[in-house]
């Protein structure tokens, strides 16, 4: 073996031990953020209204998988709350999500105020959000209006008797009524 092909081979092994090293740490902050946590919310809690008191971490739970072309993104939130971040657990530890495996996405906020809102998580196509540098995570995209395959979804949904509801389904929306004293 040559001295090159040995340096290519200990540059991928450290490349990879940084990777191993990057998700444990993500996870680590995450499970951390989670254990923090004063309320934890679920896919079981889509409708309810929580209370918190200003102060409390919230962390929200949402099943995904980095294999499909789908992502969660923040489509409204009440002003008492603020978004701390947004984090994966693998349910295999020290495996990036997206190899097959499902994962949760944790959204962790923290009650920074009194009042009432709702807190919306909707799962949208790849194609039509874009980066968020606010949330880190993702927004819908601002020329969304021009996408043909979205216009078509309004259309349908339109037709549907009860629209809002379609949707809902359609983009696996989540929302809760967050109540801060």
């Amino acid at each position: 073996m040559s001295m090159i092909s040995r340096k290519a081979i200990g540059t991928r092994a450290i490349a990879v031990g940084l990777a191993v090293a990057v998700v444990a740490s993500v996870a680590a902050c995450t499970d951390k953020a989670l254990r923090d946590a004063d309320v934890v919310l679920d896919a079981e809690d889509n409708g309810s209204t929580v209370t918190l008191q200003k102060g409390d971490r919230l962390a929200v739970l949402r099943e995904s998988n980095a294999t499909i072309p789908f992502t969660e993104v923040l489509v409204a939130k009440p002003d008492a709350l603020e978004l701390e971040g947004v984090g994966t657990l693998s349910r295999r530890s020290l495996v990036p999500p997206g190899e097959g495996e499902g994962s949760t996405e944790v959204w962790t906020f923290i009650a920074t105020d009194s009042g009432r809102g709702a807190l919306r998580i909707e799962r949208w196509d790849i194609e039509w959000v874009v980066p968020d540098p606010d949330s880190g995570g993702w927004a819908v995209d601002p020329n969304i209006e021009d996408n043909e395959v979205y216009q078509a979804m309004l259309e349908q949904a339109a037709e549907e008797a009860d629209p809002e509801a379609a949707l809902a389904d359609w983009f696996e929306r989540w929302e809760v009524t967050i109540v801060v004293e």
